[in-house]
């Protein structure tokens, strides 16, 4: 129904096969090319991928929608039957098809030909159906077919019709198919073993004398730098007037702001006790761990935070770096945020009105050297969340207004921050502001709308 194809142009041969064979609804395409504009041959490519699909509309898949399928069952009523497995991903990348996840764990490459073998059980169906089959859609070789039929069942790729998990849940990821593909290549099962810290920092040691681990800490050292007032030093001496249940309960998520502007003092508390080094202690293969108010996968604290300012006292409006080395910004551009930061987050624009938003990113890196396995990134986003909460009780306690947003445009934020999202990806956009005067009302019943 979908295919995933890494880089379309280099893969081509297979996947226009592909796509002339398969009863195809989407395609998803990975630019690990660039930008259409910048590459003509990807360009045209997308121009004919485009032009394929809209043709198949009309004869392919719309036959396919409503006749039998070439593998429809014709077997007896107690044989049984089989389907693909509901935790198995399929995709075309780096020129082959790959098969991952399952109760296994499993990752394997495998020929077009195998492809079209497990076509067959989808939806359910026997063994026999696959005899019944053309040849030119399953081989048509009896003994290859029960070879092939025996592997894929052995390795969980196909699995008995009665031991598959419901319609029910499959139907929940039908318009997230790509994150499903990225949960189920990245779930853990039974089997799955996790290794020591003894034999994690074994390996890390021997792969230190080849591969240096990455920086703990990014910086622009040739960019204008502005330090910040020192965080621990509250000169309005109201730090500790907030319990920690008042400021848990009292966390909003704020959409208006007053025009006042927020403090240097402010801000720098924000980002230390948020993404500032609260402590280190030395680490035998590379820089320092650092250790931060959240947790960090690893100890390794991959993200990365952009402070884009429009009210800040005592800072130009602009897009800066936060220095976790020296507690400090770096200024990347002037540019006023206020023209576009609000349909960089997603056509919001109340977000424009915000004192500062903050970018986060992960610096991928960090976590690839150390997990080599696709696993990690799901640390790299709980990374993201864990700050967010900090940075909205932050923003509380300091008596202003926090928010979170999820809805970004990824490609406009890497462009205005110079980012690679191959090596840098966006995580997650927060920002605060000193909270609007309303009207405040007496407490009285909860009687619904006046």
């Amino acid at each position: 129904m979908e295919i995933h194809v890494h880089d379309p142009v280099a893969d081509r041969a297979l996947f226009w096969d592909l796509l002339g064979r398969a009863p195809v609804k989407a395609v998803t395409v990975g630019l690990v090319r660039g930008r259409p504009a910048d590459d003509p041959a990807l360009g045209d490519t997308l121009d004919d991928i485009r032009a394929k699909l809209s043709e198949s509309r009309t004869s392919t898949l719309a036959r396919t929608a409503h006749e039998p399928r070439a593998c429809a069952p014709a077997a007896l009523a107690d044989e049984p039957r089989f389907v693909i497995a509901p935790q198995i991903a399929i995709t075309l990348r780096d020129g082959g098809i790959k098969v991952t996840g399952g109760s296994t764990n499993i990752g394997i490459d495998i020929e077009p030909e195998i492809l079209r073998v497990l076509r067959c059980f989808v939806p359910p169906a026997p063994v026999s159906a696959l005899l019944d089959a053309d040849d030119a859609e399953t081989g048509g070789d009896p003994s290859w077919l029960a070879a092939v039929v025996r592997d894929l069942l052995a390795l969980g790729v196909i699995v008995k019709a009665d031991a598959a998990c419901g319609a029910h849940g499959a139907a929940l990821w039908t318009k997230w198919d790509s994150a499903l593909d990225f949960y189920l290549a990245t779930r853990t099962t039974h089997t799955t073993r996790f290794a020591s810290a003894e034999e994690t920092n074994e390996k890390l040691v021997a792969k230190v004398g080849v591969s240096p681990a990455p920086a703990a800490f990014k910086d622009y050292p040739v960019h204008p730098f502005y330090p910040l007032p020192d965080p621990l030093r509250d000169d309005r001496q109201r730090v500790d007037e907030r319990a920690y249940l008042d400021v848990l309960l009292r966390r909003r998520s704020m959409r208006s702001f007053s025009p006042e502007p927020v403090t240097g003092a402010e801000l720098s508390q924000i980002l230390y006790y948020v993404w500032g080094v609260v402590a280190a202690y030395p680490n035998p293969i590379g820089d320092p761990f650092i250790r931060r108010t959240s947790p960090g996968g690893g100890s390794l604290h991959g993200t990365e935070v952009y402070p884009i300012l429009r009210n800040v006292e005592g800072l130009h409006s602009g897009v800066y770096h936060y220095s976790v080395r020296r507690h400090g910004l770096e200024l990347l551009s002037r540019e006023d945020p206020g023209e576009w930061i609000g349909d960089a987050c997603g056509g919001q624009e109340w977000v424009a009105d915000a004192a500062a938003v903050f970018i986060m990113t992960n610096k991928i890196e960090r976590l690839a050297w150390k997990y080599e396995f696709s696993r990690a990134l799901r640390v790299a986003f709980l990374d993201a969340g864990h700050l967010g909460q900090s940075f909205a009780l932050t923003s509380t306690w300091l008596g202003l207004a926090p928010f979170t947003v999820g809805a970004v445009h990824d490609a406009m934020l890497e462009e205005k921050l110079g980012l690679d999202y191959l090596t840098e990806p966006i995580m997650l956009a927060t920002g605060v502001g000193r909270p609007a005067k309303v009207l405040l009302i007496p407490d009285r019943p909860n009687m619904g709308p006046a």
